[in-house]
């Protein structure tokens, strides 16, 4: 999101951030045509410990992350030419956040590189912190990410258009491949519980289950989830969720998460709830693959839900059918299905604000399978849970457009000038700026005051020290 104020000042303008942070600049290189350093390839992941692939609607593959996931990056850099000396030549890598600023930084140097034939590669272990990735949910296209920069510079290279590599990888927040209850404590997974579609507490562990699940019919990994047993139908009358969570040998769960005392109960272990902060987040997107069906009056769901976790009540129980992503029904013919819960959350007649991302609450969140009295079938079968999203980070940058004309201002004694500037918070939270004159020549003003900012946003301070906000 971006934030856009103008302002008017008379004369000189000096823009000064009270946090501003470091805006990332581009690197490139100066000299001479035999000493061709280039960045030739980044490479995301290696064989032990790849990137994800997503398959975009092309066809096209692009390599993802996850959010505080260790990875290696190996940077190549090859230097052209025909000279037979061996030269070396400083490397920088930067993580550039789409906002504009760097996040981290390594450097070093190449090895003595020949002309022609020198080739250098240097990897580094980067664990992104924050999430960056959107999942177009109609299209099931992928963008977005963080940005990995690799620059070459060489004092007497001359072809600069090939010292800068850029490369965006998208940053997803956690992935599953759903392969059943975790198999131990302080491991992430789904665990399965029976609820009241009029909210409370769980009675049981209801019906999903990975029985019956093998690597030869499941999408990823060796098992997947299903709401029915092997051969049945799914029960009538149930409201059975798949909780995202995890088992501790403790009742503290952390910052993160909530204890869920019945499940805890049923599983004769302390069982967590993983909580989703909407408040920490720009958007987010829920992507699984599924086969099956069910009867009317049945659904099988992703679900973000609040205590008491009333299932008519949008506001406790935020739910998308998995049928509206049309999935195949055929066995084994597994369907991208896609979910970005705040276009639901932001139809609520209700709201006061529907554009607040999921009205800044504290969701948990999985799957739901509601049935009512009628008929029943086998079900759905769901597999490979990703969630995709943006981190809301503290640090922004600014732009600042102002009516600068080419040949400057010209003006009758005692005119005024205005200049005015827009100047747009590129960030995803307000920040205060401080905009202040400054005069170079004293003498200029005398005896007249000092040059006067008008600004929207603090509309009561006239002078030449005004706080934006």
């Amino acid at each position: 999101m971006s934030h856009r104020r103008a302002f008017l000042l008379v004369g000189l303008l000096l823009l000064n951030s009270l946090a501003l942070v470091v805006t990332a600049q581009g690197a490139n290189g100066r000299g001479g045509s035999k000493d061709d350093f280039l960045v030739n390839t980044i490479t995301v992941g290696n064989a032990s410990s790849p990137a994800g692939t997503w398959i975009q609607p092309d066809g096209a593959s692009m390599p993802y992350l996850f959010m505080d996931e260790s990875v290696e990056i190996t940077v190549e850099v090859r230097r052209l030419g025909n000279a037979q000396l061996g030269k070396s030549a400083p490397v920088t890598l930067e993580v550039v956040h789409p906002i504009g600023y760097v996040m981290q930084t390594w450097s070093w140097n190449t090895s003595e590189l020949l002309g022609s034939i020198g080739s250098d590669s240097a990897s580094v272990v980067w664990t992104p912190d924050v999430a960056h990735s959107i999942l177009n949910t109609t299209t099931n296209e992928l963008h977005g990410g963080l940005v990995l920069r690799a620059s070459v510079e060489y004092p007497q290279d001359d072809r600069n258009e090939n010292d800068v590599k850029e490369q965006a990888v998208p940053i997803a927040i956690q992935s599953d491949a759903m392969e059943g209850i975790p198999g131990t404590v302080d491991k992430m997974g789904f665990i399965p519980g029976r609820y009241s579609a009029d909210g409370g507490a769980a009675s049981g562990t209801g019906s999903w289950t990975t029985d019956g699940s093998d690597a030869s019919n499941s999408d990823v990994g060796t098992k997947h989830w299903r709401h029915s047993q092997p051969g049945s139908n799914y029960p009538s009358n149930a409201h059975d969720r798949l909780v995202r969570g995890f088992f501790t040998q403790s009742q503290d769960c952390g910052p993160g998460a909530a204890l869920d005392g019945e499940l805890s109960y049923f599983y004769q272990i302390y069982t967590c709830r993983d909580a989703f902060y909407a408040n920490s987040f720009v958007s987010t997107q829920f992507h699984l693959r599924a086969w099956g069906a069910t009867n009317n009056g049945d659904a099988v769901s992703i679900e973000m839900w609040r205590p008491p976790g009333q299932y008519n009540d949008p506001m406790q129980s935020l739910h998308w059918n998995l049928t509206k992503g049309a999935p195949a029904i055929g066995n084994g013919e597994w369907t991208n299905l896609s979910w970005d819960p705040q276009v639901d959350w932001a139809q609520i007649p209700t709201l006061s604000n529907p554009d607040i991302f999921l009205g800044g609450n504290t969701w948990y969140y999985g799957l739901l399978f509601h049935s009512d009295s009628s008929g029943a079938g086998e079900g759905m079968h769901v597999d490979d849970f990703i969630q995709f999203g943006i981190s809301k980070v503290d640090e922004f940058t600014l732009d600042v457009d102002c009516n600068n004309p080419e040949n400057g201002f010209s003006s009758p004694p005692n005119g005024m000038l205005v200049l005015k500037c827009d100047v747009t918070n590129n960030g995803y939270k307000p920040a205060p700026v401080r905009v202040f004159t400054d005069v170079s020549n004293p003498a200029w003003m005398s005896p007249y005051l000092q040059i006067r900012i008008d600004a929207d946003l603090n509309p009561n301070d006239h002078d030449n020290n005004v706080i934006l906000q």
